[in-house]
């Protein structure tokens, strides 16, 4: 997931730099092409990359919990085990932007 933000960056980078050098000629025909209409969809993608990785995150930080000594924590280890599963048994695809049900 990591390496597809990269290489979103690196297309962005790359149309960039070729939208410059095209204006900047004389001779050759100016980059007249919408940014949003080639990038907008692999910009969505790569905001979900961004969610799962966030997700993954938060997963493996707190779950350490099940391990903790500290009195009460076990309440909060359960509620956060059981959202855990709920996100697991969900039978969506996760890497389709379209599909809106990973934002709530």
């Amino acid at each position: 997931m990591r390496d597809c933000i990269k290489l979103n960056k690196e297309y962005q980078l790359s149309f960039q730099l070729t939208k410059t050098k095209l204006a900047s000629s004389s001779t050759e025909r100016p980059f007249d092409f919408s940014e949003m209409y080639i990038f907008g969809k692999f910009d969505s993608f790569v905001r979900r990359c961004e969610k799962i990785i966030d997700i993954y995150s938060i997963i493996n930080m707190y779950s350490c919990l099940a391990e903790s000594k500290i009195e009460g924590i076990s309440s909060f280890h359960l509620k956060f085990n059981g959202m855990v599963i709920t996100l697991k048994k969900q039978d969506y695809d996760f890497l389709d932007q379209r599909k809106q049900e990973v934002d709530h």
